[in-house]
């Protein structure tokens, strides 16, 4: 028995950047206040069912999806961690904050001057900065 993929479990699809990415509305919707507005809430969108994320990169968002869908987080990098906590303020996911917060407190990493801009402009966006210093 195989696990459910993104495109097994697709209730919609997402224009992101140039290519259409599926995805599960209700999962999306259990996990984001943002998501749950769009795809539930009285929008030109819900009645459309044409949905577009605007500057998002198309390979970070499919890793979110894919992350919340299987429930496994795969942090391959900290810049992957850094925009994964993006997007996580982005589309209100406290979700993904909490399973990304821990691994950007433990990554031993020699971070470049760029890499810390990256971080501490994510951490004055988020809510919650205590959590994330």
């Amino acid at each position: 028995l195989s696990p459910p993929t993104m495109t097994k479990i697709s209730s919609v699809s997402l224009a992101v950047e140039l290519a259409t990415v599926p995805v599960s509305k209700e999962v999306l919707g259990i996990t984001s206040d943002f998501f749950t507005a769009l795809f539930y809430g009285d929008f030109m969108e819900r009645n459309s069912g044409s949905y577009s994320i605007k500057e998002v990169d198309h390979q970070n968002f499919i890793w979110l999806v894919n992350s919340l869908t299987e429930r496994k987080w795969k942090v391959t990098s900290v810049d992957q961690a850094l925009y994964a906590l993006f997007m996580s303020d982005r589309f209100c996911m406290k979700y993904v904050k909490e399973r990304i917060v821990p691994y950007l407190n433990s990554a031993k990493f020699d971070p470049t001057v760029e890499t810390l801009k990256r971080y501490i402009a994510i951490v004055v966006r988020c809510s919650g900065i205590g959590e994330v210093v």
